[in-house]
């Protein structure tokens, strides 16, 4: 019995002697003013519209649809951030990329043309519609320095962003055909580069690993989200911006 009760009172001791030191680690940490980012960043999830209208030909009504997903992409990102209240904070980043900015672009095409001389038999043709985008996003953040161990913080940041994007949108559609005009033959599109402007959300975590007093590596997962107005030709379209993004640079602190 007294066996039993010595070792329980021992394991107790050991366990609070631990959390003490715990805490002492924790408490140590060095207290960090602020910190400046620069990462490379991989936007890792697509947005994506869908957009059908309207044309009249040949004294009938056609339609163009068009489809575009904005792929995976690298781009650049760079943040700063400072401490004003114990371990709360403020900050501020820009995030560029631009998912549709390849040489062949991206989305297709698909068109119902009227036929010349017979009603109510449309010709329909498709191919690659070659659009583009880019999008910068300006975050504004409430932060949260969160101290792990001397060389290692987190910091974690929601806020609002501000977004740009430039989108190219399907005008027109560019085909051949001859007589006796039963079939047509893709040969492109006619495209309107329009931009927009919204306010969205941000959600963040950083997490800096200290290599001097200054200086450090770090990474960066963040989540936006927007949704933006376009006209492309008087029409009305909105579109979802933003996405998970991850990113890896350095950091200097201070």
């Amino acid at each position: 019995m007294r066996f039993t009760t010595a070792a329980a009172l021992a394991a107790t001791l050991l366990a609070t002697a631990a959390d003490v030191e715990a805490q002492a680690r924790f408490q140590s940490a060095p207290a960090t003013r602020g910190f400046i980012s620069a990462n490379a960043i991989f936007q890792a999830t697509a947005s994506s519209f869908t957009e059908r209208f309207e044309f009249q030909e040949f004294v009938e009504t056609g339609s163009i649809e068009t489809e575009f997903e904005a792929k995976p992409s690298i781009g650049l990102d760079g943040s700063a951030g400072v401490r004003v209240w114990r371990n709360l904070g403020i900050g501020a980043g820009i995030t560029t990329y631009a998912p549709g900015s390849r040489n062949d672009g991206g989305g297709t095409v698909t068109a119902r043309i009227p036929h010349p001389l017979e009603f109510k038999k449309h010709r329909e043709v498709s191919g690659e519609a070659g659009l583009r985008r880019k999008e910068t996003a300006i975050h504004g953040s409430l932060l949260y320095f969160v101290p792990v161990r001397p060389s290692l913080q987190a910091v974690i940041g929601a806020g609002p962003t501000f977004f740009q994007a430039e989108q190219s949108f399907v005008s027109d559609v560019r085909y051949d055909h001859e007589y006796p005009f039963d079939t047509a033959t893709f040969r492109g599109v006619d495209v309107d580069n329009e931009s927009a402007s919204g306010v969205g959300f941000n959600a963040s975590l950083d997490i800096a690993w200290r290599f001097s007093r200054s200086f450090g590596a770090g990474a960066v997962v963040r989540y936006t989200h927007g949704k933006l107005p376009f006209t492309p030709a008087e029409r009305s379209l909105n579109v979802d911006v933003g996405g998970v993004q991850a990113g890896l640079g350095l950091r200097v602190i201070f």
